[in-house]
């Protein structure tokens, strides 16, 4: 499987605004359907002329938070190659019990609960 690089980058829009979106080559399937895609915009925007020191520090928190959605989006698809197609696998099964696990504890509370059963506490002693 080929190495994705990831790239922010920055885009003119209108209101004298920016656009902060991400670039992927190879292009990666998309989150909202199966087609490839090489853009994922962040919605984070920055001021083309900041006038202000409001509007400065506006800029400076958008990249840093674009910087970190980077980072994350390379930790997601870096962790992807490291593992096995059995180890992914094991991984899924384990997220899966896990879901299900906490759902049955909460069903058997709200049972209880809605029974007015007392459980019993045990003091530590």
């Amino acid at each position: 499987m080929r190495r994705t690089n990831i790239t922010l980058r920055k885009k003119k829009i209108s209101n004298g605004k920016i656009s902060l979106y991400l670039d992927f080559y190879p292009p990666i399937k998309s989150l909202t359907s199966d087609k490839p895609s090489r853009r994922e915009f962040l919605k984070l925007y920055l001021f083309e002329r900041p006038s202000n020191q409001i509007q400065k520090i506006s800029n400076a928190e958008n990249i840093n938070t674009a910087n970190l959605i980077l980072i994350r989006r390379q930790n997601e698809l870096s962790k992807y190659d490291i593992y096995s197609t059995f180890e992914k696998e094991q991984l899924e099964l384990k997220k899966i019990g896990e879901e299900g696990s906490v759902a049955s504890v909460r069903i058997k509370y709200k049972f209880l609960n809605d029974l007015k059963v007392k459980l019993p506490i045990y003091k530590m002693i």
